[in-house]
Parts: C-alpha cells; sequence; structure tokens
C-alpha cells in the first residue's frame, strides 16, 4: 500500500477514535449499543422475529461503522448555526434505552412464538448496563411445539362441502405441520378463494372458522374447519346469497370521463347507451375508444359464472391500455326466484393521448465534446384502440479533436412506433387473445452519420410480440423479424491506408452489411408478485439467428456465391446464432443491508455466410455494468493487450462472454448508499483471429484468463432513480505476463477506473 493512501486511512480511524458516541447522551441515560435475539431451538431464525423488536441501535455500516451517528456527532451543540443544523439533519441521533420498549419488545416475542405454534414459549430480558451504554439480551425459550394430529371439516352446504373436500389435496394444513396462526389464515384465504372462483360471491372469510382441540396432553392438536356453522343466526334469505352460485347478468362499461368524476355508473343517467356483443356501452357524445376493444378487454361476460380471477384478469388487460388512466368494477346483486345475479358496472376514465417531450444532451467521448437535441411524440390512442404512435427525432454534433480545421461529427436520426394491445396474430383463439397480456410492435428507424472520414447510413426496422400470462412474473418477446441495414455511401480515398491488410474485424465494420434476425426472449422474476420481497432474483435468456432465411432462398434460386458469400441485392448479409443467459440475485438483511450478485454468459457463432459477427452483435468487456476495473470496452479478449494509448474498440471485441459480480450494498443516511464489490469474467473469440491475438477461447486456458476487479461506490438513491458513482480497481489483469499479472501488488491509483452510471448494475 502507498504512504498517501496509509495517511488517509490513519486519519480516517482517527477522526472516528475520536468522536464520543455518547456525547449527547444525558447523564440519567444509556446509549443503546447491542441488541441480541437467542433463541433455544435452532429451527427459529432470529431473523424471522426481528420485526418484533421495537429498538434497534444506531445502524452499522458494513456492521462496523455507525456513520450516521458519527455524523450527529461531529455536529456543534450551538444549534442556530446552519452547518450545525445540516450534519443534525443528515446523520441520526443515539438510540436511547427504553425500558418500556423492551418489555413490549419482550411481550410481543411471546405473542408471536405462541402464535407460531410454541404454546409455552417464554422470553427473558437481560440488560447489561456500563459506561452509559447497554446491551439487551432477549432470551426465548420456545419449549416443544404444538401440531397439527387430524384435520376434520364441518361445511352446512353438501354442494361447498364436496368442492372443499375435492380440493383438500392443496390444503397447507398438513398433519403435523406446525399449529401456526398465520398458516391458518392463510388456509382461510386459500378456501374462500377457492370458492368465489367457482362462482360462490356470496363467500368471504368471516364465515370460516376454526375449533381446535390441544387437550391431548401430546402436544398435538386436532382441528375442525368450519364453514357456515349451524349456530350461526342467519334469515334464510342471507343463507341462500351466501350459499348461492352467482351469474354474471348485464355488464355495463362507462367511458363518458365527465361522468366517471361523478361517480355515475347507471344507464338512467347515461347520455348514450350502445348494446354490443351483448354489452352496455355508456358514452358521452365523443365515442374516444371502439367498443370493441372494450368488450374484447373485459373477460367478466353476460352469462358466464362469477369467477374473482376474471376480475383480476380484466383489471389487468385494461391496464395494458396506455390511453386509460383508471380502472373502477363494482357488482351489484340482483335476485330473480332462488337464482343470484350479478350486475357489472366497470368505470373507465380516461388520460391524456398525446404528448410532446424534449431532451437535451451534452457528449464526451475520448475528450471530444458535443450536444444533442430530441423531440419525441406519442399518441396513445390513433386508431381508438389504444394503439400507441411515437415518433422520435434526434440530432447531434461533436468537435473532433486531433482532425483537421471544421472536421466534425454530425447525426441525425428518426425512430417510429406502433404498438397494438393485443395479438396481431390470425390464428389464435378470442378466448387465448384475452387471458394473454399481449403487445404487438411494428418499429422503424433511420440514422444518418457525416464524419471527415465516411459518411454511414443505418436503417432498420421489425415487428415484435411482447406478452405475459398470469402474475406468475414470466415475459416472453418474439422479435418475428428485425432487419438492420448499414450502408457507407462515401469513404475517404486514404481511409483504409492505416488499416492493417489482414485485420479482417477492421475492414468488415466499414462495409455496407444487412442483419435479418429473429429472435425470442424469456424473463422470469419474483420481483412484481410479492412473494418473496427478501429474497429477489431475476433470469434472462435469449437467443437469435440471423441469415437462414435468405441463405435459403438464395439456395432456391441458385444465386452465385461470391468469394465473400452470398449477397441479398447486392448486399452482404450476416448469418449467425446467438444466445446469453444472465441470472441476478438479491438478499435483502434488512431495510439497510442486502447483498447481491449476478453472473452472465453468452456466446455467438457465425457461420455459413458469415466468417465474423457484425460489430454490434460482438461482445465487449469492462465498463459500469461489467468489470468495473476496466474502462468501458477496454478489456480482453483472452490476454490481448491493447497498443498504444488510442481506443482499441474494434479489437477488443469477442464471441464469448463470462461474467460474475458479487455487491454488499449498504444505505449510510438520507438518499446516500455505499457498495463493495467484486467482479470477475472476460470475453474471447471462437476463432483465432488477425489482429486479436491471446483472445481466442480454449478450454485448458480460459480459466487463467478471468480477470477480477473490486472497489466501492457511491449512490444516491432518489427512489424514481438512482445515480451511480463507482470506483473499481483491477486485482488480476490477464492481459500482463508474468507477476505483473497480480495488480493488487501494485498501488489502486494506477489501475483504477471512474464510472457514473443511472440505476445499479444488476
Amino acid at each position: 500500500m502507498n504512504t498517501p493512501v496509509k495517511y488517509l486511512l490513519l486519519l480516517m480511524i482517527g477522526l472516528l477514535a475520536s468522536c464520543s458516541l455518547t456525547k449527547y447522551v444525558p447523564e440519567d441515560r444509556l446509549l443503546l449499543d447491542k441488541v441480541e435475539l437467542k433463541i433455544d431451538r435452532k429451527e427459529i431464525k432470529p431473523e424471522a422475529l426481528k420485526n418484533y423488536i421495537k429498538q434497534e441501535p444506531n445502524y452499522r455500516v458494513f456492521g462496523l461503522f455507525r456513520t450516521s451517528l458519527y455524523i450527529y456527532d461531529f455536529s456543534g451543540k450551538d444549534s442556530t448555526k446552519w452547518f450545525n443544523r445540516f450534519l443534525r439533519k443528515s446523520g441520526n441521533p443515539p438510540v436511547l434505552l427504553d425500558d418500556e420498549l423492551s418489555e413490549r419488545t419482550r411481550d410481543d416475542l411471546e405473542k408471536a412464538l405462541v402464535n407460531q405454534g410454541y404454546m409455552n414459549a417464554k422470553v427473558e430480558t437481560h440488560v447489561v448496563r456500563k459506561k452509559k451504554r447497554a446491551i439487551v439480551t432477549y432470551l426465548a425459550k420456545a419449549g416443544e411445539p404444538y401440531r397439527l394430529r387430524k384435520l376434520a371439516y364441518y361445511i352446512a352446504d353438501p354442494r361447498i362441502d364436496s368442492l372443499v373436500k375435492s380440493d383438500s389435496a392443496n390444503t397447507l394444513l398438513k398433519k403435523n405441520v406446525l399449529f401456526d396462526r398465520s398458516l391458518l389464515e392463510q388456509e382461510r384465504q386459500r378456501v374462500v378463494s377457492l370458492l368465489r372462483n367457482k362462482g360462490y360471491f356470496g363467500v368471504d372469510k368471516d364465515l370460516v372458522s376454526y375449533v381446535a382441540d390441544s387437550s391431548l396432553n401430546t402436544n398435538q392438536v386436532d382441528l375442525e374447519f368450519q364453514l357456515f356453522p349451524a349456530e350461526r343466526k342467519v334469515s334464510a334469505s342471507q343463507s341462500l346469497k351466501e350459499q348461492s352460485v352467482y351469474k354474471i347478468k348485464d355488464v355495463y362499461i362507462q367511458t363518458e370521463s365527465e361522468q366517471s368524476r361523478l361517480g355515475i355508473t347507471t344507464t338512467t343517467s347515461a347520455a348514450d347507451t350502445l348494446l354490443y356483443n351483448k354489452f352496455h356501452i355508456i358514452s358521452g357524445k365523443k365515442q374516444w375508444i371502439r367498443p370493441k376493444v372494450l368488450t374484447s378487454s373485459c373477460l367478466l361476460r353476460p352469462g358466464r359464472t362469477y369467477n374473482e380471477r376474471l376480475v383480476e384478469l380484466t383489471y389487468s388487460s385494461f391496464s395494458r391500455l396506455k390511453v386509460i388512466k383508471y380502472i373502477n368494477i363494482r357488482f351489484e346483486p340482483v335476485y330473480e326466484g332462488d337464482s343470484c345475479f350479478l350486475n357489472c358496472f366497470l368505470v373507465i376514465t380516461p388520460g391524456k393521448p398525446q404528448s410532446v417531450s424534449t431532451e437535451v444532451e451534452g457528449t464526451n467521448s475520448a475528450g471530444d465534446l458535443g450536444a444533442a437535441v430530441s423531440v419525441t411524440y406519442q399518441h396513445r390512442n390513433i386508431f381508438k384502440g389504444s394503439e400507441t404512435f411515437s415518433a422520435k427525432v434526434r440530432g447531434a454534433y461533436e468537435r473532433l479533436s486531433g482532425s483537421s480545421i471544421n472536421a466534425n461529427f454530425t447525426e441525425l436520426s428518426t425512430d417510429m412506433g406502433l404498438s397494438f394491445p393485443k395479438f396481431i396474430f390470425p390464428l389464435l383463439k378470442t378466448e387465448v387473445k384475452r387471458r394473454v397480456r399481449a403487445v404487438s410492435e411494428l418499429t422503424g428507424s433511420y440514422n444518418f452519420q457525416q464524419r471527415p472520414e465516411y459518411t454511414r447510413i443505418i436503417a432498420g426496422g421489425g415487428w415484435r410480440y411482447k406478452w405475459s400470462v398470469g402474475r406468475n412474473g414470466i415475459r416472453h418477446s418474439l422479435d418475428v423479424l428485425d432487419i438492420n441495414y448499414v450502408k457507407l455511401p462515401w469513404i475517404a480515398s486514404n481511409f483504409f491506408d492505416n488499416f492493417p491488410v489482414d485485420n479482417p474485424l477492421l475492414h468488415y465494420s466499414y462495409e455496407n452489411h444487412l442483419i435479418v434476425r429473429t429472435g425470442y426472449t424469456f424473463n422470469k422474476t419474483n420481483q412484481t408478485d410479492g412473494t418473496n420481497k427478501n429474497n429477489l432474483y431475476s433470469f434472462r435468456f435469449n437467443v437469435e439467428s440471423a441469415g437462414n432465411s435468405l441463405t435459403l432462398l438464395s439456395k432456391l434460386f441458385n444465386a452465385t456465391k461470391k468469394e465473400n458469400g452470398y449477397q441479398f441485392l447486392g448486399v452482404n448479409y450476416a448469418q449467425y446464432v446467438k444466445t446469453e443467459l444472465d441470472y441476478a440475485r438479491t438478499k435483502i438483511f434488512d431495510e439497510r443491508n442486502s447483498l447481491a450478485w449476478h453472473a452472465g454468459f453468452g456466446v455467438a457463432c457465425p457461420y455459413g455466410n458469415s466468417e465474423i459477427l457484425p460489430f454490434e452483435k460482438r461482445y465487449f468487456g469492462g465498463g459500469a455494468n461489467s468489470i468495473r476495473g476496466w474502462a468501458v470496452r477496454s478489456l480482453g479478449p483472452g490476454t490481448y493487450r491493447q497498443v498504444g494509448t488510442s481506443a482499441d474498440f474494434v479489437n477488443q471485441s469477442g464471441d464469448i462472454k463470462l461474467e460474475m459480480s458479487t455487491e454488499y450494498r449498504a444505505k449510510l443516511f438520507g438518499p446516500i448508499e455505499t457498495a463493495l464489490f467484486v467482479d470477475a469474467g472476460n470475453i474471447w473469440t471462437i476463432r483465432d483471429y488477425k489482429g486479436q491475438e491471446g483472445g481466442v477461447f480454449k478450454f485448458d486456458s480460459f480459466y487463467k484468463q478471468i480477470a477480477l476487479a473490486y472497489g466501492t461506490g457511491i449512490r444516491f438513491n432518489f427512489n424514481y432513480f438512482i445515480v451511480r458513482v463507482d470506483i473499481g480497481v483491477k486485482a488480476f489483469d490477464p492481459s500482463r505476463d508474468g507477476y505483473e499479472k497480480w495488480r493488487i501488488r501494485y498501488s489502486p491509483l494506477k489501475n483504477m477506473a471512474w464510472h457514473f452510471a443511472v440505476g445499479y448494475p444488476f
């Protein structure tokens, strides 16, 4: 470690040591220094009971430094000075021992253990007081738990009794499970949902009760599940309502925004009512959305048995219509003799259909300064079916240094898209289209670039489907057709003079080429279903291929194969297959501490009509979301080492990617967070290309070429977005020779890379 870093660490340690943590602790009070929870049974995790602890000591960053308390203690006692007020607002005051809160914690912990089935649980509180500090220990003696021995049912209605018992294989109350009251509540909700999904609209969880017999003296419980108990005092009409299957009678869909604000939901107040496919469409003088779009989005259809799941799917189906701001669904029971019906009312409030936004940005590419401005227009209901049309125009200018006078880079681009909130696919059944939340997208783009060395045009278009089913966190994306055409209409006569003759990568990057691809992406996450908020994960799988259809056409029409392969309309086209896997998981210990890790793997293989992947499809190493000890696109492939100091983006690209990261995240104070991370990985090429010496992937040596980096970062978490500054340091550099590979032996300042980004790296 170099001398300046040593002095800096010694200074920080000295400042922390000089802080008196009890500076603002009154004479008759104690600083809560530590809280411990000890339980005599290993199967009970202390983390599961942490929410019942009413007092926690001041937070320690990484479990060591009470940063927020240090900042508060740095403030002076004169609260009229703005700097002292700032320090106190940024930090946190000392947490003082409160005996009353300790007693409430003891009671709550005891009740929680009893509710979990430990009926004889007892909790004791021990407080150690020393030098104005206190250590509180809660000692829980849970004892032997009570378990379920037998489950019986008492259900008054024979039809419901048969329905519940036929589904008993899915019960949560299995033999020998803990007599946990939360489990009883979950089973109650499960049975009620089962019945409401079968049409029993009048059933709610208040009709479910339990009778438990724990008098066996064996720590076992006999449980009776009761629904509509005989002693319940209800009228005959009330029993009919609770024990009947309801059907949907009439469905009213109200679209008039003014009436929606007034809360009008009856046909008698409607200005115009249209009967469309058995639906009553209530609208004002101006019909802003087509009736077919409304009826196809509503799964609550006249004559259909009530199903609570269909209510959720209807909410979800309407939520994908971007022109709709709010939707409210309510039911009114209707009784005709012994039959029970529901009138369904949907009140829909539209949002603003059109918007225009402008964005101005500054750019800095390797020291070349520039500016860009873009204008985006969006119409969320262009054909009165919540179809979204978007168009973006962007212009950019950049002054290029090291070139001739007036040398510059200009760019003009436009992007357009049209999305439909459904499958535009004729073979799918209508019912499938209703249940699947789908979007069909049509896109097009044009980009014109002019530099002193060349003029380049990039044009593209595509047709894509995106869809999901249910609330399982799974999303699909299918690129049916994606076309990307790159053309260089003008290149300076001396442009290739400085290119190595035998470097195919450089030449290929500046040739006209065409990519016609199809692809599929699968995403799975639990971040949206709320099943496990403390253990989040996401998984992504992608596969794509290009050139196969064009090669087939070339062979069918006996096209002439030239030196560089087949051509389509006189342009070389790429042929390859590419696949990627990406997995990330975050373990949240508490509201201030979490551990995240990530692994990514990708491989792309050119074949047939291509010997090299298109430059835009290759992998790159280094950067804010990669191996952070290296600047963006400066790592690899393999042991390849950059020649000179100028950027070497073309050669530092590959066909295979492997990345792994671990990051410990902790909150400091206010919106400021910090992190410690370790990154590992590299990129490689499939073939031994000229100009990329040492970059080819080999099974017997690739693991020796995995780069390592470590570092820290500061993040500003404003909830709606996160600004991140990371400092990465090289630990192992595979491009070096011998002992020089281990950069950890050298000064961190010589191996440091700064990264500024928005959002977490994974």
